[in-house]
């Protein structure tokens, strides 16, 4: 299974890779006519970003209610720093690292399951639209893969309000104490409070989907919003079930947007050059940031952290 997911991200990225190449040999990638309106919407993009990670940084800070109190600005500075350390780790996995890094020592093995359960529920709301933009797009047809999704999607929100169930006893050999206690603990979070994440990754989703018809819009002459966004919808549910390697799952978007949007006469190369910049826009700036962050932080894996 391991080497199927790295084939299918290799496969990805060489894939987008030649196209990229094959557009650079004739000068095509960038060859576009820029307006003011094209401007203006990637002006618009830029600030959504800022909301996008705001949805994440408030999730962050409510999650960690329960464990210390954390300022917003600390909330979206270990965000910022969880992005840079995702952006060189496969699937995003090693966002934890970045986060907990300004947390105080006792309370980072707790902040890296946090970070996992704040995964989950995005992950479960991403393939939820998934699924909706696929059955307005294709109706019923592929219906395994619909099913496939309904499974991720139940088992997402299952293992979000049940984490203990993962506490099975051929896995509990496995872990220390503190760690069976720390998941334990997040079965005691209230569901009011798990029902408000997922109403900010909701939130988040709606930002950084239409974000994606924003920079669509300045190569497309379709006004038809809603054929746009379900497009988008089914590029990000696949983006999320396909496995990537590196760079925030660069090239995984704009393989599935290259199978995806071709269907409502989006060229190639617009195709390429909009995922690219939605990736620097919500990828690339933040992980800049966030080591940027880091590198003045003094408390950054300091031992002796104290929140404010």
């Amino acid at each position: 299974m391991l080497l199927l997911k790295w084939l299918i991200a290799i496969i990805a990225i060489g894939f987008v890779g030649w196209k990229i190449w094959t557009f650079k040999q004739h000068n095509e990638l960038f060859d576009f006519q820029w307006s003011v309106e094209s401007g203006a919407l990637i002006s618009i993009t830029v600030l959504l970003g800022i909301l996008n990670w705001s949805f994440e940084a408030m999730k962050w800070k409510r999650l960690l209610s329960g464990v210390l109190h954390l300022s917003f600005f600390r909330s979206f500075a270990s965000v910022m720093q969880g992005v840079t350390t995702a952006i060189i780790t496969p699937n995003r996995l090693g966002s934890f690292i970045g986060r907990v890094g300004g947390l105080p020592k006792e309370h980072r093995e707790k902040g890296v399951l946090l970070t996992l359960l704040s995964g989950l529920a995005q992950f479960s709301i991403t393939i939820g639209f998934g699924l909706v933009g696929w059955v307005i797009v294709y109706g019923h047809k592929e219906w395994l893969f619909v099913l496939l999704c309904i499974l991720f999607i139940g088992l997402g929100l299952w293992l979000f309000f049940n984490p203990k169930t993962i506490l099975r006893p051929f896995i509990m050999r496995f872990l220390k104490q503190k760690i069976v206690e720390n998941i334990l603990s997040l079965q005691d979070i209230s569901i009011s409070l798990k029902i408000e994440i997922l109403g900010l990754s909701v939130l988040r989703f709606l930002t950084f989907s239409f974000q994606y018809v924003l920079i669509l819009f300045c190569f497309s002459t379709i006004n038809d919003t809603l054929t746009i966004w379900s497009h988008v919808l089914v590029v990000y549910g696949l983006m999320t079930i396909l496995p990537g390697l590196f760079f925030g799952k660069l090239f995984i978007r704009e393989a599935a947007a290259l199978i995806v949007f071709p269907l409502i006469s989006f060229a190639d190369n617009e195709i390429i050059l909009a995922g690219l910049i939605v990736w620097l826009i919500n990828i690339g700036l933040p992980a800049s940031t966030g080591a940027l962050m880091m590198m003045k932080s003094k408390q950054w894996f300091n031992s002796s952290t104290q929140q404010s």
